[in-house]
């Protein structure tokens, strides 16, 4: 009897098996073969933020009609990531898993598979492995330096350094009598500069540093020459707000009437203008990746400008909850770019997403060194940090009596921010210490 039960309890198994319908079968998740390495196609990773890592598939092949497939191993299982066309020797994926965003802090692996014109695996990459970046520390302590004397203009709106102990902020100041448009700290003490200022200062090395507002200064490591005056084009398009550039044969500079002029190391052209709008901040993370921040107070009109490299994209509507107005822009990477002016928003390079600062301080520059460690600084003396999951607001430099913090730069272990202490109408400087 029992054997009877048994096969009886086989044959409704086997019958019930039979009698699924097409497709409700488990798939099997589909592991891709390894083919023996043969060292024509590599990858290498780029920019990691806390969110997100960018690699880099490089091949040596002359065909066109092949593609390769991009892998995440999690835990042991490889999960296709997606496939890309052979087109360029380099290509670029930024894998955020599809806006979902990477863990804080985890170590991924990749690799990639390269795909004949019948999808058959030909090569393989090594297995490469990255790390995402995990939140930084809120803790600062502030040191702050006022300078100027009573009864002057005294305003320091942009800040650059080397490192700690080279450090260029400028603006206009007055001591004992004396006009100034710059400070330089050597390491030892802050000393005042009359042979340069204006509203932005970048670099690129300690002799190699570019100022620009009412004129063009370039310093040498020596002096600072003035270069607009001896070109028309630069002259002509003063006064300028922002600046930005790769190295000094590739510079961008931004004025009031909304023109991005360029230098290539030799002269100077209108690279574009955007309308009805004045420039106020210039920011990227290479020649591909530029973005402008503009507006027109008059009008309450945005434009926040994209260059790739050979085209300009201009955004109006940036985000639902947007208001004017727009004043800065940091970029980290093509996947981590901030705009503020009222509050902070992100884009990921496809959708705009509310930072979330709760407070109303008008913010006037973003700056940061990773997509965890960006500061906004803004009216009323208002200091931010992000630190890649929340911001922080730092009370013990608020100033209630409406100063105004103009600019904000992470240089080596510290920050520095510049501005007015508009009780006492000194230019002011804030240095922020992480313990």
């Amino acid at each position: 009897m029992k054997k009877i039960i048994l096969l009886v309890t086989v044959l409704l198994i086997v019958l019930l098996s039979c009698c699924k319908e097409p497709g409700t079968e488990p798939k099997p998740e589909p592991v891709p073969p390894t083919p023996t390495l043969k060292d024509s196609i590599w990858l290498s990773t780029g920019d990691v933020t806390h969110r997100s890592i960018s690699l880099n598939v490089s091949h040596k092949l002359d065909t066109l009609n092949w593609k390769f497939s991009l892998y995440r191993i999690e835990e042991t299982t490889p999960q296709l990531i997606n496939s890309y066309s052979v087109k360029g020797k380099d290509t670029t994926i930024i894998d955020d898993k599809e806006g979902e965003g990477l863990q804080l802090e985890t170590e991924y692996k990749y690799f990639a598979l390269l795909l004949d014109s019948l999808n058959t695996p030909t090569d393989t990459t090594a297995t490469i492995t990255a790390q995402t970046l995990g939140a930084t520390s809120h803790n600062y302590t502030w040191e702050e330096i006022t300078i100027g004397d009573a009864g002057y203009s005294n305003t320091l709106y942009d800040v650059w350094g080397t490192d700690e102990n080279n450090v260029w902020a400028v603006g206009g100041f007055n001591i004992s009598g004396t006009n100034y448009g710059a400070l330089h700290y050597n390491g030892t003490e802050w000393m005042p500069d009359s042979t340069v200022g204006g509203y932005a200062i970048y670099g690129f090395s300690a002799d190699d540093i570019w100022v620009v507002g009412g004129a063009v200064f370039h310093y040498d490591g020596i002096k600072w020459n003035r270069l607009d005056r001896s070109n028309d084009v630069l002259d002509d398009n003063s006064e300028y707000t922002s600046v930005w550039g790769t190295s000094s044969d590739n510079v961008y500079l931004g004025n009031i009437y909304g023109k991005i002029i360029h230098w290539d190391g030799e002269k100077a052209s209108v690279l574009y203008e955007l309308s009805d709008v004045g420039i106020h901040d210039i920011d990227g993370n290479d020649e591909k990746n530029i973005w402008v921040a503009s507006n027109n107070s008059s009008v309450g009109k945005v434009i926040l400008a994209n260059y790739n490299g050979t085209s300009w994209k201009e955004i109006t509507e940036i985000y639902p909850h947007f208001l004017y107005p727009l004043l800065t822009v940091n970029v980290i990477n093509k996947k981590s770019i901030l705009v503020g002016g009222n509050g902070v928003h992100a884009y990921d390079g496809t959708n705009w997403i509310d930072m979330g600062i709760i407070r109303n301080e008008r913010l006037e520059k973003l700056r940061g060194d990773a997509s965890n460690n960006v500061f906004a600084v803004g009216h009323y003396g208002a200091v931010f940090h992000y630190n890649g999951i929340d911001w922080q607001f730092y009370d013990e430099v608020y100033d209630p009596a409406g100063g105004i913090l103009e600019s904000v730069r992470v240089i080596g272990e510290k920050v520095y921010a510049v501005g007015i202490v508009s009780s006492h109408n000194k230019a002011r400087i804030l240095i922020g210490t992480n313990y």
